[in-house]
């Protein structure tokens, strides 16, 4: 629950950098305090993902592991025995288990390469050459792409996800050829 409440929170934030730097853009030419705003706020956002990758650090590491192991094992239970009903549901509710999270770091990652395109459509070259410095630098910070991390190797995203499921699909058929 926890990780879903930060989460929401930072893709919010997201979404209101993004809608503020848009609406925004007349702005900027006469306000030289405004990139001074959307940095302090970048940062914040920044700092919120990185609490959350902390926080799932090796929570979402475990969980990929287990839930794989899970499904391997699920898989291999309805393919010796297609009948039973409670298999195909905890298959569900492990893929669901693990689906949840990475919809999470995929949400992350897209709102985070809107805002990177957010600021492409920013009109720089009307600037003061102060503020092109202080841009270049928002500019610097949005290009890193942003996302949830297990164990801060592997992305969380559907990507893992579809990984995952392809993995326990492939030793499940491993195991139960070896089984014959």
């Amino acid at each position: 629950m926890t990780t879903i409440f930060i989460g929401l929170e930072i893709m919010a934030s997201l979404d209101i950098l993004n809608d503020y730097i848009k609406l925004l853009n007349e702005k900027i030419k006469t306000n030289s305090n405004f990139f001074k705003t959307i940095l302090k706020r970048h940062c914040k956002v920044i700092n919120q993902i990185n609490l959350l990758n902390e926080a799932v650090y090796e929570i979402s590491f475990i969980q990929m592991i287990i839930s794989t192991l899970i499904l391997i094992l699920i898989f291999v239970f309805i393919r010796k025995d297609t009948t039973q009903i409670s298999a195909y549901t905890t298959c569900l509710c492990g893929m669901t288990q693990i689906f949840i999270l990475c919809i999470f770091g995929e949400m992350i990652k897209i709102k985070s390469e809107k805002l990177s395109d957010a600021f492409y459509e920013v009109n720089w070259y009307e600037l003061s050459l102060k503020d092109q410095r202080t841009f270049l630098i928002i500019l610097g910070m949005a290009q890193r792409k942003y996302g949830l991390k297990a164990a801060g190797m592997y992305n969380v995203d559907i990507y893992a996800f579809v990984k995952i499921v392809k993995l326990a699909v492939s030793y499940c058929a491993i195991l139960y050829t070896l089984s014959k």
